[in-house]
Formats: C-alpha cells, sequence, structure tokens
C-alpha cells in the first residue's frame, strides 16, 4: 500500500485525497495480501480529481514504482462506486510450492475437494475461533511441484492461505507448503456461500 502511495505522490497524475489532518490518497485494494504471501495479478481503485487515461496512470506509475512492482492493466470504472468494483472480486486463486511426490499432492488436493468438512481453528483476542473452510474451497488441483487452490474471499473474512497450507499438509503428510503465490483475483458472479470467520484487524485502506 505505501509503495503504491509514494508512487503516486512522484508522478504527475491528478489523485484524489481523503479529508483531515491526515490526507491519503483515495486508494484501495480488493483484498489485503496475508503477510508471508505474495500477489501476482493484484486489484486496486484509485480515484482521481483530474483527467488522466488508462494509459497514463499505467505508464506514469511503471515509471516511479520499484522493481518487483508492475501495473499490467488500467481501466475507467465510469459511474460505479469503488467499494462496488472491488466487491465483485469474489475469488482467489494460490498457487502453493510444494515439496514432496506430486502423487502425494494431488491425492493431498482431491482430498479437500472430497471433504465434508474442513474445519479450521484460530486464535484471535485469546479468543478461539472455529469454522468450517469447505464452503470457500471452489477447486483444487495439483500441478508439477505445487498446488493450485481457488477460494471466496469477502470483505468480511475468510479463510487464510496459511490455513488452507496446513489443511493440505494434514491430508499429504509427505508433502511440505515451501512458499504461497496469489496468483489472481478475479470475480465468480456467484453469491456468497459459508458462514464466515470473524474479520481479521488490518490496516484500513478502504475509501
Amino acid at each position: 500500500m505505501r509503495a503504491f502511495e509514494r508512487a503516486f505522490r512522484r508522478t504527475d497524475l491528478p489523485v484524489a485525497y481523503t479529508e483531515g489532518y491526515n490526507p491519503r490518497i483515495r486508494l484501495a485494494f480488493a483484498s489485503p495480501l496475508p503477510v508471508g504471501v505474495t500477489g501476482d495479478r493484484e486489484a486496486a481503485v484509485v480515484l482521481l480529481s483530474g483527467t488522466a487515461t488508462p494509459q497514463d496512470v499505467c505508464n506514469g506509475l511503471n515509471s516511479v514504482l520499484p522493481s518487483g512492482f508492475e501495473i499490467l492493466n488500467a481501466e475507467a470504472m465510469g459511474t460505479s462506486t469503488a467499494g462496488s468494483v472491488l466487491a465483485e472480486y469474489d475469488r482467489a486463486e494460490y498457487v502453493m510450492a510444494v515439496r514432496g511426490p506430486h502423487e502425494a499432492a494431488q491425492a493431498g488436493a482431491e482430498a479437500l475437494m472430497g471433504a465434508e468438512t474442513l474445519p479450521v481453528t484460530r486464535e484471535k483476542d485469546r479468543r478461539i475461533i472455529a469454522f468450517d473452510a469447505r464452503p470457500f474451497l471452489h477447486a483444487a488441483s495439483a500441478e508439477a511441484g505445487s498446488v493450485r487452490i481457488t477460494v471466496e474471499v469477502r470483505q468480511n473474512g475468510g479463510v487464510r492461505p496459511s490455513e488452507l497450507g496446513a489443511l493440505l499438509e494434514a491430508r499429504a503428510p509427505e508433502c511440505r507448503v515451501a512458499a504461497i503465490v496469489r496468483a489472481r483475483l478475479f470475480g465468480s458472479g456467484s453469491a456468497p456461500s459459508g458462514v464466515a470467520p470473524e474479520q481479521d484487524e488490518t490496516e484500513d485502506d478502504q475509501i
């Protein structure tokens, strides 16, 4: 988030700011990346106070962003609100680098999809939160050296990538998850399913 805020300030793009004693660029991401997870195709919305083309935004940011960051595409929102645009991104596809036999990883992915329930517990504020991750799981398949998992994401919380990795390892004891990349966020157009755990406390990036 801060890398993009700094980049916008280094450009001539007419970005809009919040009001108050500590104005911030009106920039919001669809879903915060968990600690230790990298993203290949993230989605964000920035509000402008003037006129700029999508290509202006791409060129301007890519000229000042640090190594490892790149704007792949930009498009105008039209009359849509930032919240409504970001809410459309309700699926996340994770690629987990797996150490272990491919057959074991494949069996683990199949076990995830075949499970009736996937109980998860997490601790928050000295309380134990329990929920079923199975309704959030939409796809799981093994590839060469990795397992690709698609889950539902929501503004009010969901299953964490680390929890997905633990669920996979429990069903594939010969395998270990070495790294997790969020390959993309996308919209399904489907209604939410399952009951979300309590929302994680993250920095307020919403507009």
